[in-house]
């Protein structure tokens, strides 16, 4: 079966190239206005003797300062105390060893000032706010806070629950256990951005903990402050050596960013009984900032999720009234990311609103947005962009995450014109390599009658609230006291018994083929010869497609169209094994590595690594022991895809059980085989070789 499924992924990119037509454009566009030529604001660059940098920007249109501290760190080196870096920042602005949380609370309120501090995946930030008349008293308090905290034991004793309160609530919100879910499974449960706080890691985390971390990240040389307002670059630059030009620089720790180790592509679901909506993510991942395709993949990521002018908003909310909040972004992440779109749907059409968000997604990939389209995107984008540019702060941002994620401040200053210019192909080619459905994570937080519409997409891996995994590989596993012998022995006997299926000397299945594919159906046929001990004919005919194989049992070849060739390397050895009689029976012998994983989801689980390090999972039933399902990854066009072949309807065929249905699923397609077998009729040799 896994040299039919790779067939029928060639079949499908066959079947994808005709529909690939995009629709001429025959609405008139209206004439633009003239441009107006957008000049990226003047800043100022230090840097102080301890290696602290400011970036400064003056406004005089108010009497108000504002300034941010970015200090390196945040959930990135958290370990396996997750959440430490949240709680860093939640005590660095309570109190220091000469102000009490009192006084400052006091002294803040009495100004109508502003400071708080937070921490994200890669940083953690201390912003503030006020009258330039209180600027000296605001950066005492912070300076203060972030050279001398005191970390008051009280108020940590009081976070922790807090926090870990938090963590419940979070069940009650289908929207974020889907995105944590996401960030897991596609970074990874070992890299840094794939980790949450849990109740036992903060429970871990000691005020020691607290005071380490400080004295590890807080260093002038691995921080910068951008500053702007109602004062001149010398008074800017005074302030911050008054008060931070003492912090003494110190060994800035290197941070060890270990490769996102992604789960298999599926459909993970998390089963919530009380949910009259589903959460519905749909992701891939993504580039991080630093690529010079990052900029180009946002603009194609608003294409599908922009608001008003986004593809998700007119269909899935206006023509289909599925939702009222769709969204499509990419994250920012200095080191990886994730592109997702989505929208939390009524429970009975959560697979109808998968389906229209696949289609966009698809569509984009294969045709560019029209003009018009992307017109309508860069104005959207564009315009919200440059109404920004009105908050000075908007714009130091800007400067001081590109210095912090070591992107090129000319990309910065030259964002707008690159937006404007980016081409609809330009588009279209970042949403295949990217946003492709066939690369895509599907993440479902709803009821538990949901999941039985979910299968259509994948194999579904299940996790709890706790987003831990009860399905899968890394599940819970019931022990079936059997190794993997005796499963294959189990299965050939529920064949029919190894006497019989060695008197089957020729195996003769003709099939009628049913292909599903983006809204459409196509109806082929398709005959399978196999002679004893392992030679093989293949033809299949989807009328568009013709595909044939044949093994002799040492040598192999294909043909698409009529063309044949002679297969070498990995494609002979596929081709070789697959002719072998009954092969499912014979995995050890053929020198496959197998596993029993135990009894799951009323299925004993096997996993299999193949002599050329392909891995599958082969699903029996625990009463027959028939195979049931096999799961795997196949490779295609555009790259590796997971696979799953479903077999029933097994018919006993003189004396021995053939399932007489075959059914091959993955991101892009089914395929249904209604198989008819006669067995032991007269077969040349000659069939086996082309052209013969």
């Amino acid at each position: 079966m896994k040299r039919i499924s790779i067939f029928l992924i060639s079949v499908f990119f066959g079947f994808t190239s005709l529909l690939a037509l995009n629709p001429a454009d025959s609405v008139k566009k209206p004439e633009p206005l003239e441009d107006i030529e957008f000049k990226f604001p003047e800043y100022k660059k230090e840097t102080f003797k301890n290696g602290l940098k400011m970036f400064f920007i003056e406004d005089k249109e108010q009497p108000i300062v504002s300034f941010s501290f970015l200090i390196q760190g945040g959930s990135l080196v958290d370990g396996s105390k997750a959440g430490l870096a949240s709680i860093v920042a939640d005590l660095l602005i309570k109190a220091t060893g000469k102000i009490s949380s009192k006084d400052i609370a006091e002294k803040i309120d009495g100004m109508g000032a502003s400071l708080s501090a937070s921490a994200d995946e890669d940083a953690i930030t201390i912003t503030g706010t006020c009258l330039k008349k209180h600027l000296d008293t605001l950066f005492h308090i912070a300076s203060q806070l972030i050279l001398n905290p005191s970390f008051p034991e009280d108020d940590f004793e009081k976070l922790v629950p807090r926090m870990i309160a938090s963590l419940k609530q979070e069940k009650a919100t289908p929207g974020t256990l889907a995105r944590n879910l996401a960030r897991k499974v596609i970074y990874g449960d070992k890299h840094p951005y794939g980790i949450r706080p849990t109740e036992t890691s903060l429970k871990s985390i000691e005020i020691g903990d607290v005071e380490n971390y400080y004295k590890t990240y807080f260093k002038p040389n691995a921080a910068s402050v951008a500053i702007s307002g109602d004062l001149t670059l010398k008074e800017a630059k005074d302030i911050i050596d008054k008060y931070f030009g003492k912090w003494v620089k110190g060994e800035i720790p290197k941070i060890e960013i270990p490769q996102t180790n992604p789960e298999p592509q599926g459909v993970y679901f998390i089963a919530r009984p009380s949910s009259v909506q589903s959460a519905v993510i749909i992701a891939t991942r993504a580039i991080p900032v630093t690529s010079g395709e990052f900029e180009v993949l946002d603009l194609a990521s608003s294409v599908i999720g922009s608001g008003f002018a986004g593809r998700l908003f007119r269909t899935i909310r206006e023509k289909y009234s599925y939702t009222y909040t769709p969204f499509g972004h990419v994250s920012s992440h200095k080191y990886a990311n994730i592109f997702a779109c989505g929208a939390e749907v009524r429970n009975t059409v959560t697979d109808s609103s998968i389906n229209v968000i696949n289609e966009q997604l698809k569509d984009l990939s294969i045709n560019p947005p029209s003009e018009e389209e992307l017109y309508r995107v860069k104005n959207a984008e564009g315009g919200s962009y440059l109404m920004s540019f009105e908050n000075p702060g908007f714009v130091l941002r800007l400067i001081q995450s590109a210095d912090f994620n070591g992107v090129p401040i000319e990309r910065v200053k030259e964002y707008y014109g690159n937006l404007m210019a980016f081409s609809n192909y330009q588009v279209r080619d970042i949403a295949r390599k990217y946003m492709n459905p066939q690369n895509e994570y599907i993440f479902v937080v709803g009821s538990p009658d949901v999941r039985k519409k979910l299968e259509q997409f994948g194999k579904i891996y299940e996790y709890n609230m706790d987003l831990e995994p009860q399905t899968g590989e890394k599940g819970k596993f019931e022990d079936v006291g059997m190794n993997a012998s005796e499963l294959l022995e189990k299965f050939a006997q529920a064949l029919g018994g190894k006497e019989n299926l060695d008197k089957i000397q020729t195996i003769i299945d003709t099939c009628k083929i049913k292909l599903e594919a983006m809204g459409r159906t196509i109806d082929g046929s398709g005959v399978q010869i196999q002679k004893a001990p392992n030679k093989k004919y293949m033809k299949f005919d989807l009328v568009f497609q013709k595909q044939e194989s044949w093994c002799d049992g040492t040598n192999a070849w294909s043909a698409v169209m009529g063309k044949s060739r002679k297969e070498e390397g990995k494609n002979l050895e596929d081709l070789v094994s697959d002719a072998v009689m009954f092969k499912d029976t014979k995995y050890i012998e053929l020198g496959y590595k197998c596993d029993v994983l135990g009894k799951q989801n009323n299925f004993i689980i096997m996993k299999l690594l193949s002599p050329m390090q392909q891995e599958s999972l082969l699903y029996f039933d625990p009463v027959t022991y028939l195979l049931m399902k096999v799961e795997s990854t196949n490779d295609s066009p555009q790259g590796p895809i997971p696979n799953t072949v479903e077999y029933s309807n097994y018919t006993s065929v003189e004396g021995v059980k053939f399932p007489m249905t075959w059914k091959s699923s993955n991101p892009m397609f089914t395929i249904t085989l209604e198989n008819n077998f006669l067995l032991n009729q007269p077969v040349e040799d000659s069939i086996f070789t082309p052209n013969k």
